[in-house]
């Protein structure tokens, strides 16, 4: 599985270890949602580019608070997720989805 030497050095992702620790498990959680468990678990460049993709998506849509919405009597903010696909509320990294397919990966979404 992929390691944060990788993440760091090869792909040249910008968290700590402890928040790529952290988000790993859930970004490997959606890709192997998206290609299934034993072709995420593989150590081929394209998985482990969209790994580190969608690590870098989710640790954005989870600092970034985009205001999408304010009003002004009785103040009120709605905020809006980062870019991204949403399907059933799990917010995906087009630049993940877009690896995968051109790895010929993507078999489950279009």
């Amino acid at each position: 599985m992929l390691d944060y030497l990788y993440y760091k050095d090869t792909y040249g992702g910008e968290m700590t270890e402890g928040e790529f620790t952290k988000i790993l498990r859930c970004a490997y959680d959606v890709i192997a949602l998206m290609i299934g468990k034993e072709a995420a678990s593989a150590n081929s460049e394209p998985v482990m580019r969209a790994l580190c993709l969608q690590a870098d998506h989710l640790s954005r849509v989870l600092s970034e608070n985009v205001i999408k919405k304010e009003s002004l009597g009785d103040y009120s903010v709605t905020y809006d997720r980062a870019a991204g696909v949403a399907v059933s509320d799990i917010s995906l990294s087009g630049e993940a989805i877009a690896a995968l397919r051109c790895a010929g990966l993507l078999t489950r979404w279009a």
